[in-house]
């Protein structure tokens, strides 16, 4: 049995698992924006800072600065925004592809691929923090072909057969999407990974069982793939007479996490599956998905556990309804879609209501000393243990180095119930110096030493 049929068939199981554990699940304080809802040519998109870019009911783009609403150039559809406040918009007149960094006062055109202009067809769908950007040239007769931006560059991306259409990109320039064959039987549309110019079909043995799209990747290279994937049994003919289980086309879709080599179909809040929209740095993902009785809620899945975003108290949201979740950042605010109990529809930021979280104690580095040889792969292996059990859903430890050439990640995670987590340590620094590591929770830092020694010391 394959790891994708274990994880489905513990589907099941795993819905029993998110309904006992969402009593543990985090609460939320809501914001609605007052905006109502257009979708258009995007659903609305948070960055780090809390930041969201979506369209007003009356079609004006908007942005959320988390303090107060701007309106957006008449004309602009805002497609993305980036942890740095750069906005990928749409311009209808112009038919083309901007790219505004703050205070947004001008645009920098992308342009548009050679042969592939034509109104609405070229459209960003992902945007990295160093501004490049990929997305899908839609002209019915030279394209669909996939693009990226990059140096003030548009360049095709990906060959066009069968057709290749990119979805999302992360800050080491990992692209995700689909392809999709529509002129050879059996038509199917494939999850697909770009990484360093090599396209990847992610599941390239069962191009006529079901369909799957590769929806968002985080900067850790974890991406969703939203699946029809289902099991039909089928019954051989002679001489064998068996009753096979194969993998088919449902009617259902399901969320699936891609981590390193590890597949896992995430649990749904009912019978009826649902879709994966978004993913965090730390693997959270966010989405919609039918309940028991078929309505659509919006979910979070946290530690391998759904939750329904309706389940749990929500701090200024009496009365509302968490229909869908577009998009999670990484500090866990959520942009989504709500509804009063009259059945008016807004934009709603969630942010996790504020929980003390404990201090750092200490910050150990498993070697405190190594030669510039050593470097280049893991120079050490970093520990940070707090003073005290993390809440849920865990701490977070924010991490920097004095040192540009040696390099920690930019924050951990501590997950709940613990007091520690580890984190790689690489650097191109040559020696002797010594470099501070800082980690820090709160107003509280700790901090340790690595010494890069001398390449000729013994």
């Amino acid at each position: 049995m394959s790891s994708r049929q274990r994880a489905h068939i513990l589907l099941i199981a795993g819905f029993v698992c998110a309904i006992v554990a969402a009593s543990q699940a985090q609460q939320y304080s809501m914001k609605a924006l007052g905006v109502g809802m257009w979708y258009d040519v995007a659903t609305p998109h948070i960055n780090n800072s809390g930041q969201v870019v979506g369209n007003r009911s009356n079609g004006v783009g908007f942005l959320y600065t988390g303090s107060s609403l701007i309106s957006l150039p008449a004309g602009f559809r805002p497609l993305e925004i980036n942890n740095n406040g750069l906005i990928a918009l749409y311009s209808l007149t112009a038919s083309d592809n901007f790219l505004s960094a703050p205070p947004y006062t001008s645009q920098v055109d992308v342009g548009t691929l050679f042969g592939c202009g034509f109104v609405g067809s070229n459209i960003i769908s992902g945007l990295n923090d160093s501004g490049v950007a990929v997305g899908i040239a839609n002209d019915p007769t030279t394209c669909p072909q996939p693009y990226i931006f990059s140096n003030g560059q548009i360049t095709a991306l990906g060959g066009t057969t069968p057709d290749a259409r990119w979805l999302a990109i992360n800050n080491s320039n990992q692209i995700v999407g689909y392809w999709q064959d529509m002129t050879t039987s059996p038509f199917s549309i494939r999850a697909v990974q770009l990484i360093n110019g090599t396209l990847t079909d992610l599941d390239p043995s069962n191009v006529a069982a079901y369909d799957s799209e590769a929806q968002a990747i985080n900067n850790a290279g974890e991406f969703v793939v939203n699946t029809n994937e289902a099991f039909c049994t089928k019954r051989l003919g002679p001489p064998s007479f068996k009753t096979i289980t194969v993998a088919c086309r449902g009617a259902n879709w399901y969320p699936v996490v891609h981590s390193g080599s590890t597949v896992t179909t995430l649990p749904a809040l009912g019978p009826y599956g649902g879709t994966a929209a978004a993913i965090d740095y730390w693997g959270d993902v966010v989405g919609t998905s039918q309940t028991s009785t078929g309505a659509y809620h919006g979910f979070i899945n946290l530690y391998g556990a759904t939750f329904d975003l309706n389940a749990h108290p929500i701090m200024n949201g009496a009365g509302w309804t968490i229909q869908s979740a577009f998009d999670i950042n990484d500090n866990g605010q959520i942009v989504a879609l709500g509804y009063d109990a009259h059945g008016n529809q807004d934009v709603v930021v969630l942010t996790p209501q504020i929980v003390k979280q404990p201090p750092p104690l200490s910050i150990k580095l498993g070697s405190s000393s190594v030669q510039p040889a050593a470097v280049g792969s893991n120079a050490s292996i970093g520990t940070v243990t707090l003073a005290s059990a993390a809440p849920f859903p865990g701490t977070i430890v924010y991490l920097s180095s004095s040192n540009p050439l040696v390099k920690v990640p930019p924050m951990i995670r501590v997950a709940p119930k613990s007091t520690s987590a580890t984190f790689k340590v690489t650097s191109t620094a040559s020696g002797p110096v010594d470099v501070t590591v800082f980690a820090t929770t709160g107003v509280t830092t700790k901090t340790a030493t690595l010494t890069i020694t001398d390449a000729t010391a013994n």
